[in-house]
């Protein structure tokens, strides 16, 4: 199954996303609010684009009556443009009748849909499923790991989980097993390090497959900004590389740290904490997300909106739903 909130695949019968942390009984309502907030995206977009055929269909009108008056005095053929070719620098699946392919950032299909399922790209390569197994593809299309896995995750750091006979291991790209397949659970690699789970409690081991913090939490996720959190006795903190516990396990959730700050729930609301523990923003929100850019989502009253690293407004809570801004996406 996958998170409904960050979209990373999650355990089956998960309460919570191992990732964000984000409580998946809560799937229904949102899922609700994106099916609305997606009918109104379609009608503005098809709005658009019957203005924009309107257009290009008067211009074309307009350039064949110029073609006719012109056609006596001029016998100079145009010029042929040359074939432009696919940009395979973003890619996004899609789905066209039950079949995955990619797009670009022009909406061009870069490969065509073929696939019963396709994860976003990671490290250059993306995970695929075919006749029930999953395999990888590069930005070309071209397989590079032959659909045989039961499992598989995108690579991070170079390497992929994937699991056999239900236990979880890392492959490298070219398909070789570089950590065996012995762990109940394990996180993607990420500053060097993956979270394991042995004998229910989580740990962490390095890209050699070496235990360098001992299984002891009763959750953990990957290190971002140098910190990770896990939870002891039902309470969220963080620990740094040496395994030290870097802010007390003390919030009712906490999610990673992002441009130097992380979302933490006390009584209820959200609030955020510097990577000291420190709070700079205190908890106000019915809903917090990571910062990204400079600007974190927020849910007010059931409305979504936008505050910066101050906690001021920048945008009003208003939508019913939203997602966080990304400067990745570039338009020629």
């Amino acid at each position: 199954m996958f998170c409904f909130k960050c979209g990373k695949e999650i355990r089956d019968g998960a309460v919570f996303c191992e990732y964000c942390g984000t409580n998946q009984n809560d799937r229904v309502e949102k899922e609700k609010k994106q099916r609305n907030l997606w009918k109104i995206i379609a009608i503005v977009l098809l709005a658009i684009a019957l203005g924009v055929s309107g257009f290009f269909a008067w211009n074309k009108l307009c350039e064949q009556d110029e073609d006719i008056v012109s056609i006596n005095t001029s016998k100079t053929k145009p010029e042929s443009k040359p074939e432009s070719k696919p940009d395979f620098k973003a890619l996004a699946p899609v789905c066209v009748d039950g079949k995955w392919g990619y797009v670009n950032e022009k909406g061009e299909m870069v490969i065509e849909p073929r696939f019963d399922w396709a994860d976003d790209f990671s490290d250059g390569l993306a995970a695929v499923k075919v006749d029930g197994k999953y395999g990888y593809i590069n930005k070309t299309g071209e397989t590079v790991i032959k659909p045989q896995l039961v499992s598989a995750w995108s690579f991070s750091d170079g390497l992929a989980r994937v699991v056999v006979n239900g236990k979880y291991g890392y492959i490298n790209k070219t398909r070789e097993t570089v950590i065996k397949p012995q762990y109940d659970y394990a996180g993607d690699f990420s500053e060097g390090l993956a979270c394991v789970r042995v004998d229910g409690k989580y740990g962490y081991i390095n890209k050699t497959g070496e235990t360098v913090i001992k299984p002891q939490f009763d959750n953990a996720w990957s290190f971002r900004d140098g910190l990770a959190r896990v939870v002891v006795d039902g309470k969220y903190g963080y620990i740094n590389k040496d395994g030290e516990i870097a802010i007390e396990p003390q919030y009712d959730y906490a999610g990673d740290f992002s441009e130097g700050l992380a979302c933490v729930r006390v009584d209820g609301k959200y609030g955020y904490i510097n990577k000291t523990g420190e709070i700079v923003i205190e908890p106000q929100y019915d809903d917090a997300w990571s910062f990204r850019d400079g600007l974190a989502v927020v849910m007010v009253d059931e409305k979504y909106g936008y505050i910066n690293k101050s906690g001021e407004i920048v945008i009003e809570p208003q939508f019913i739903y939203a997602y966080n801004f990304s400067s990745d996406i570039n338009i020629d």
